[in-house]
């Protein structure tokens, strides 16, 4: 039982680190294409650089809670399994 907890405690620990990742990447892919859009309205005053919050905010939201929360279980999980063997 144990050792099953503490490998699934450490894939969820892996995959909380990739999905940071992927958040990482995803606000500059959206930082980027934000910055292109003020580029293009500074040279062209027809352009519309305002934006509000739309599909890439929630998958960035998503994708963060799901790594927070993919952390706090394999870090739960790694505690259980510690205190199990010293206890």
């Amino acid at each position: 039982m144990q050792a099953n907890t503490l490998a699934c405690s450490w894939w969820l620990l892996i995959a909380s680190m990739c999905l940071a990742l992927a958040v990482v990447a995803l606000v500059l892919l959206r930082d980027n294409a934000f910055g292109e859009r003020w580029r293009q309205a500074l040279e062209d005053p027809t352009v519309d650089a305002s934006g509000k919050p739309g599909w890439i905010e929630r998958v960035i939201l998503a994708v963060g809670l799901l790594s927070l929360f993919t952390f706090f279980g394999g870090f739960i999980g790694i505690g259980y399994v510690a205190t199990a063997v010293v206890g």
